[in-house]
């Protein structure tokens, strides 16, 4: 338990120490994490819940949608609100999203 609060008060005060946008980049890392551990673990047998992205990729349209459609808005404000990734709209001609 104490070296969890050490690791806590490590974190945070090298976080502090950070610019904003470094914070943000820290914190969307720390939500990918966590998202990651929150995935049900897949495994090679057949019956897994998620499938691979070369599955996904060999799946009808339709189904491919199926699937990704609960990370689509997820995805998208990530783009929104992290520079690192709407840097890139610049070359998609959408300049206005890079706010």
């Amino acid at each position: 338990m104490e070296q969890t609060l050490d690791l806590e008060k490590t974190l945070l005060a090298t976080l502090r120490q950070l610019s904003p946008e470094k914070q943000q980049i820290v914190l969307n890392f720390a939500k990918s994490l966590k998202q990651e551990s929150d995935l049900p673990k897949t495994s090679t047998t057949s019956d897994r819940s998620i499938p691979s992205l070369r599955e996904i990729a060999k799946l009808p349209l339709a189904e491919r949608h199926k699937i990704l459609e609960p990370m689509m808005q997820e995805t998208a404000e990530d783009f929104a609100s992290d520079p690192e990734l709407s840097i890139f709209c610049v070359l998609d001609g959408d300049s206005d999203r890079s706010s």
